[in-house]
Formats: C-alpha cells, structure tokens, sequence
C-alpha cells in the first residue's frame, strides 16, 4: 500500500488526495482497479474517515473516480491522464462540507421537478412510483443502504420526467456524490430516525408532480433538503466531536 501517516502541515484532505493522486500516477492503481475503502485508508493513514471522504468527494467531482453503489471506488478512465493538482485544491479550500454542492443539487432539482410536472409522461409518473414503492419495502426492512439507492433513482427519475438532458446530465454528478456522502455517513453507524418524514416529502414531490402543480412541487423539494439539512448538520457535529476527542 502507498499509503503513509500524514504529516501535521498540511490540510488533512489535501494530504491524503495528494497520496491518492500519486499512487494513481505510479500505477498502483490502473483505470478500473479499485481504491481500498475509506476505513482501511483513514487507519494507515491515522485520520479520520471525514477527512478521507472530503478528499474523495474532491477527486469525484474532477472525475479521477467514480463510485459505484455498493461496490466502492474505482479510478475512472482517462482518470490518470486528466489530473490536475490546482483543481483538487480549489476543490478542497472552496468546498467545504459540500455546501456548494448541496444548493446546486437543491435548485436543479427544483427546476427539473417544475419542468416534470409539465411534461412528465404516464411512463415517467409509472417509474417515479416504482422507486416510491422500493423506498417503502426498504424502511420496512430496514436497509437503509437501499433505502438510499432507491432515493437516488427516485430524484433521477423525476429529473428524467422533466426531459430535458442537459440539465438531467448536469444533476446526475451531483445527486451520485451527495447520495454518497449519505451512505458513508450512515455506514459509520448512524440510522436514520425520521425516514418515514423523509419518504412523506418524497410522496409530496410525487403527488404534486402527477397533479401537474408545480408550486406543491416547489415547496415539497424544499421541505425535503430542509430535512436533508437539519440531518447532516447533526451527523457534522457529532462527526466533529469524534475527530477532536
């Protein structure tokens, strides 16, 4: 493994993004191979897993890798050839926690879900309640893993209902990263204590889209990332009680 233990001077995930970047440029790792897992690269390298993922989320989103749901993190093609240092560092320096992130992926989805209750087709409205349903069964067992992928499906099939690619295409990097971020999260033992609350405002952004109301529509995405927000905010601080105590 090319992985070392970080030095103190420099910022934790641009440390470790820079390890990854060089194991990749030495061949370590090959477009297709897959990078270890986040626990295993946070121990060899005595950080925490949050550090990690921010670098990951950094190179993800400059598309050196991709992930894949529930199999891991793999060098994309072409991955090694299109690096470029100075963006990861933009990245990691103006995009903390994501933030950045989360509104794109916030007034996109709003967008797209006005433009759904529009022009959505009785096949769109048909796979729309398809993830519904899954979501359903995977609260009842609780996976909330699948849970999870069910959710991403759902919010990209009401962007497909809008039938407008580019912006589809441009919501899809979006909703694969934050998605991930959720599952990592939830992979580090926290479960989700008002998802029947999450799926309600799902079943609102659905209901208001096959009623054609695009203003319902509006307010129930909103009412959804308020929840997104009010859930994260509470994984961040005790995430940041974790790595200072």
């Amino acid at each position: 493994m090319p992985f070392q233990e970080i030095a103190p001077r420099k910022t934790k995930a641009m440390h470790i993004a820079e390890q990854i970047i060089s194991a990749i440029k030495q061949g370590e790792y090959p477009v297709g191979s897959q990078l270890p897992p986040e626990r295993q690269i946070a121990e060899e390298m005595k950080v925490s897993r949050n550090s990690v993922r921010e670098a990951l989320r950094a190179l993800q989103i400059i598309g050196i890798i991709e992930s894949r749901a529930g199999m891991g993190t793999y060098i994309c093609e072409n991955g090694e050839k299109s690096i470029d240092i100075s963006k990861v560092v933009a990245f990691v320096e103006g995009n903390k926690d994501l933030f950045e992130i989360w509104e794109a992926r916030q007034e996109l989805e709003i967008t797209l879900a006005k433009l759904a209750s529009t022009k959505a087709k009785k096949n769109d409205l048909d796979n729309i309640a398809i993830a519904l349903e899954a979501m359903r069964t995977d609260i009842a067992i609780a996976d909330n893993a699948k849970y999870l992928e069910a959710n991403m499906i759902f919010h990209l099939s009401v962007a497909k209902a809008a039938h407008n690619s580019v912006l589809m295409e441009a919501l899809r990097p979006l909703i694969e990263v934050t998605s991930r971020q959720l599952l990592d999260e939830i992979d580090l033992g926290y479960t989700w204590q008002k998802e029947q609350k999450d799926l309600d405002t799902h079943e609102e952004i659905f209901v208001a889209i096959r009623n054609h109301n695009s203003d319902s529509v509006c307010k129930a995405i909103r009412l959804h990332f308020d929840l997104l927000d009010k859930y994260r905010k509470r994984y961040d601080d005790s995430e940041e009680l974790r790595e200072t105590a």
